[in-house]
């Protein structure tokens, strides 16, 4: 007869899914390359300064700032050239100016010195009355000088050098699939559903590149702070000196400069650690991405030769049970086999044999001896009537045979010898 075959599957995906990291591989290793960090003083905190009202020298001298002493102011004449340029306006006595000497090919090292020499002032000289109102006043430091700097740095792998993420997952999965099967046509057609459990294990491996990728920014806050005797121990000052405006100021700037310098190195080193920790968690999300997708598709491969499996088995067994359903409907029972009669049991009974000894009497005389008298008793032997010929025993069923009783032993009589019937005479 014709058959038909349909099945449907239904995966119920107990998804028995367990992952296991195989492989985590790193193919090369790229070196960090580090952009130029940038910077910005958020805050300052400068030196105090304190101003006296008092000029640092006398009023026939003028303070060099240079070699830190009073210096006297020259008169008509006096070479005033060879001085700074800042000098060069106080080297002259009161009503008098440097003036450049013009025709001159003499050239000073110092920068702005040039031959000059001081000249009676002129009306378009705007000389003041008196050098004593145009003198260094006198000025005091305290304190400390404080920066906070704000660093950022950033970190990225160098291009030049690929970094490759290897992973690979194992997983295993079970699902459950059902199918229907139809043998048969009409009537007779036979439909089956049977359900079967299939589990499998796959493997997944992924590739990532951190190159171009792997980037970590730090940004660090720090503030510090420099003691006035640093600053003047560094400008070759002594810590108990007093200045003039100019060189104050030059200290405090120094004192800025210090601090905030010393808060940018500390604020760099911060960022870069904060940047290599951020390019560190850049490349573990990218482990992590890689081993979840490994482990997804490796999952995913598992649940699908699961879910195939279990539907290749269900249909196998659908279409085996149809089958054997329809045979056993359709298939016509034989007929029961005729009873065999079994033949009759044969019974032998032989009778014992009993054979005794002929007794033998001994009759004392004084001369004569008379013959021994011997009486044996026959054996008498009794054998049952032949039972009737049964019939030829059928080979399906053998006759079942008896074994015959054995024979009683009978012990034989005992033999004379003639020295023994001698030896008994009289």
């Amino acid at each position: 007869p014709g058959m038909k075959f349909g099945a449907f599957a239904l995966a119920f995906f107990g998804c028995v899914a367990s992952t296991e990291a195989v492989s985590l591989r790193f193919l090369g290793r790229s070196p960090l390359a580090k952009a130029d960090p940038t910077h910005e003083v958020v805050s300052k905190e400068s030196f105090k300064r304190e101003e006296h009202d008092v000029c640092m020298c006398p009023e026939d001298s003028f303070w060099h700032f240079r070699i830190k002493e009073c210096i006297k102011r020259g008169g008509l004449g006096y070479e005033c050239g060879f001085f700074p340029k800042e000098h060069q306006n106080v080297a002259c006595l009161d009503g008098l100016v440097c003036k450049s000497l013009p025709n001159s090919k003499t050239k000073y090292l110092n920068p702005g010195a040039v031959p000059a020499s001081c000249r009676p002032c002129e009306a378009a000289d705007n000389c003041p009355a008196r050098r004593t109102d145009n003198c260094s006043k006198e000025f005091s430091l305290a304190g400390k000088a404080c920066a906070t700097v704000r660093a950022i740095v950033g970190l990225k792998a160098d291009g030049s050098d690929e970094k490759t993420i290897s992973h690979t997952a194992e997983a295993t999965a079970s699902a459950t699939a059902e199918a229907t099967a139809t043998h048969g046509e009409g009537d007779q057609a036979v439909t089956k559903t049977i359900s079967a459990e299939h589990t499998s294990t796959a493997k997944a491996t992924v590739n990532a590149s951190t190159t171009g990728a792997g980037q970590g920014q730090g940004v660090a806050e720090k503030t510090a702070c420099v003691e006035l005797a640093d600053v003047m121990v560094k400008m070759g000052f002594e810590t108990t000196q007093r200045f003039v405006e100019k060189i104050a100021a030059q200290i405090i700037a120094q004192g800025d400069a210090m601090a905030a310098e010393e808060a940018r190195a500390q604020a760099v080193a911060e960022a870069q650690q904060l940047a290599a920790k951020s390019l560190q968690q850049v490349e573990d999300k990218t482990k992590s991405d890689v081993q979840d997708k490994a482990e997804e598709q490796a999952k995913a491969e598992a649940s699908k030769l699961a879910e195939d499996g279990a539907k290749e088995k269900a249909e196998a067994a659908a279409k085996a049970a149809a089958k054997e359903a329809f045979e056993a409907m359709t298939t016509t029972p034989a007929a029961p086999a005729p009873a065999v009669e079994a033949p009759p049991t044969t019974t032998v009974a032989v009778a014992p044999t009993t054979a005794a000894p002929p007794p033998t009497t001994v009759a004392a005389a004084p001369t004569t001896a008379a013959p021994p008298t011997t009486t044996a008793a026959a054996a008498t032997t009794t054998a049952a009537a032949a039972p009737p010929k049964p019939e030829p025993p059928v080979p399906q069923a053998p006759p079942k045979l008896v074994q015959p009783a054995a024979e009683p032993q009978v012990e034989l009589p005992r033999k004379i010898t003639q020295d023994q019937m001698d030896a008994s005479m009289p």
